[in-house]
């Protein structure tokens, strides 16, 4: 599990009232996928974050050492695909609930946004952890 102090979660309005969004448990659960999987590949990670894939959202992280190259697990629920932008590299999620591996991620900036460019057909949540590679 990551710690708190290094998972962001993304700030996006509310729709209506019958659909507020993913419940914080649901962003805590996705979040896991991704964790989990690192650390079962003996990555260390170094910061995350999740939010609502049905609609366009943003997460900016802190921290990281710009022009180095790092990895991710990305993750998605809801079935179909989720266009995303992850500092700077476009990227289609396979929305299936498991962790997928991003080996290179280039980060020019010591600092890292992450955008849902593409939201999924239907309630869908997101996260990406960045790893040292």
């Amino acid at each position: 599990m990551v710690p708190l102090a290094m998972l962001a979660v993304a700030s996006c309005s509310i729709g209506p009232a019958e659909d507020p969004g993913p419940s914080p448990d649901a962003l805590d659960r996705i979040s896991d996928v991704t964790s989990d999987a690192a650390t079962a590949a003996g990555y260390a990670p170094h910061g995350g974050g999740a939010g609502d894939g049905a609609q366009p959202s943003t997460v900016r992280l802190g921290g990281f050492t710009g022009g180095s190259t790092y990895g991710a697990y990305t993750a998605c629920t809801g079935g179909g695909t989720l266009g995303m932008n992850l500092a700077g590299t476009d990227v289609l999620l396979d929305c299936d609930g498991q962790a997928h591996r991003i080996d290179a991620l280039v980060l020019d900036h010591d600092s890292a946004t992450f955008t849902v460019t593409r939201p999924s057909d239907g309630p869908s949540e997101w996260a990406v952890l960045i790893t040292r590679t």
